[in-house]
């Protein structure tokens, strides 16, 4: 078989939902119209009671790269999402978001990608976050547009940008090989699902909502790797709205909610970072530390001192939790970083207020408006 007649690989964009309806549509069309052909389209519904299960059969009448699957009982985000993989063939994986979207060149120009550096753990896309009005479907507002240009990195790099919080969460949505993402199944449950030493609350969101997987995901398949690429022209259109905020209960609207915020996102990086990478982990424990005082008195001062705001005794416990796997010098090189952070974090609130102010309205960038990415001139989604 000559060069040109070898048979492209094929690629499989995985999703899992339930109660999708008013959203699923854009993923499958956007999924369909790719430019890249050799694709399938798995979508795992978890019991759903609307209408989307009629979707995606319709879709399915029509086209049949789209594969639907309906579990028999809800087992929540994780177990599906590992479904959907375990039934996915092709050679590389994406997940999307029910509610979310790709760019029509995402397939084509990762595989590409891939072809000219076999070597690399994935590519990572460009993500542009909008906001869905809860009011009128399909009407966007602007978050925005994360990127870096497009290059090979060095596995490190992203390592320290991610518990930073500085680069997006959707690192889950970057095209993997399948075997790795599989190997990082078995991972996840064994350290994670199954663990007993993570509290159980973080456990039960794992299982329901797939907390951390967003997270930890490229994180342990870069355990394998030495680089990936960055690459800008692969685009996630990533959604929010209300329906999808994973763990709300953990607002920043007390003392003790913000450390146990910061102790629940180290205990979540401790488990790669420490056995792989312990230079970073000790940098992180002390940035996780400066965090969680400066995000406290930031919203302190934004509570206006209210008593409820301060609530000690379980503050402590939390603070207890999240210093439990510092040494005496890291705890004192961490005190003498909380009033620097403190300064940075107060001036980045104020110069966001006074950006809100001299910019009120956040539109969406004319660049952003292009076919490639199923937004008309409107910011409607559009194929």
């Amino acid at each position: 078989m000559s060069k040109e007649e070898i048979k492209p690989e094929l690629v499989s964009i995985c999703t899992t939902f339930f109660n999708a309806g008013e959203h699923l549509h854009r993923l499958i069309r956007s999924s369909l119209n790719q430019t890249y052909k050799d694709i399938e389209v798995i979508l795992v519904d978890d019991v759903s009671n609307d209408n989307s299960g009629e979707i995606c059969l319709d879709f399915a009448k029509k086209d049949s790269r789209i594969k639907y699957f309906q579990n028999t009982t809800r087992i929540g985000v994780t177990d599906s999402l590992l479904r959907s993989f375990s039934l996915a063939e092709g050679k590389f994986i994406v997940f999307v978001g029910s509610d979310d979207w790709l760019a029509g060149h995402f397939i084509e120009n990762g595989v590409k990608i891939y072809s000219k550096q076999p070597e690399i753990a994935g590519v990572v896309p460009r993500v542009i976050t909008l906001e869905e009005s809860n009011n009128k479907i399909g009407e966007f507002s602007y978050i925005h547009n994360i990127s870096f240009p497009s290059n090979i990195y060095k596995s490190e790099w992203l390592l320290h940008k991610i518990y930073k919080g500085s680069i997006p969460v959707a690192t889950v949505a970057a095209l993997m090989r399948k075997d790795d993402a599989m190997r990082f199944f078995d991972y996840f449950y064994k350290n994670y699902i199954n663990n007993s030493l993570i509290p159980e609350e973080l456990r039960s969101f794992c299982i329901m909502k797939g907390l951390l997987i967003d997270n930890i995901s490229f994180i342990e398949i870069l355990t394998r790797y030495k680089k990936f690429s960055f690459d800008n022209s692969l685009v996630y259109i990533k959604i929010k709205h209300s329906e999808n905020i994973a763990y709300p209960t953990l607002l920043p609207n007390s003392m003790s909610k913000i450390f146990k915020s910061c102790y629940y996102t180290l205990l979540t990086y401790q488990i790669p970072y420490k056995i792989h990478w312990p230079n970073i982990y000790r940098k992180m424990k002390i940035f996780m530390a400066t965090e969680a005082i400066a995000t406290t008195f930031i919203y302190s001062i934004k509570s206006r001192l209210r008593l409820y705001y301060f609530d000690i005794k379980e503050s402590k416990k939390w603070l207890v939790l999240l210093l439990n796997d510092f040494s005496f010098f890291e705890i004192v090189i961490a005190l003498l970083f909380i009033i620097p952070r403190i300064i940075y974090r107060f001036f980045s609130y104020i110069v966001r207020m006074i950006s809100r102010k001299i910019w009120p309205d956040k539109k969406i960038p004319p660049e952003i408006f292009i076919h490639e990415n199923f937004l008309n001139s409107e910011g409607r989604f559009t194929i």
